[in-house]
């Protein structure tokens, strides 16, 4: 049985290390997916090549590498549009 994608927009690329690897319209995201603790199957070169990645430390979390993120960034769930932006 095969899982209905969310949205032509949206892919789980790969998840592991207690983070995830997805793409949102054209950008591939990595942030933090604490329940993600197996291996991710990807290398970790081709983790590196997020578009935009969100880094914590113990107080505070802070978005990186979104320079080139498209002005509006749209992502289409279906019956909704969402515009998004790092916060």
């Amino acid at each position: 049985m095969q899982n209905k994608p969310v949205s032509p927009d949206y892919e789980l690329i790969d998840a592991g290390a207690h983070l995830r690897l997805e793409r949102f319209g054209g950008v591939r995201v990595l942030r933090p997916a604490p329940m993600a603790g197996f291996s991710a199957k990807l290398s970790a070169e081709e983790i590196s090549r997020a578009d935009l990645v969100f880094s914590k430390n113990e107080k505070t979390g802070v978005w990186s590498g979104g320079e080139k993120l498209p002005e509006p960034w749209v992502f289409d769930a279906g019956p909704v549009t969402f515009c998004l932006a790092p916060s």
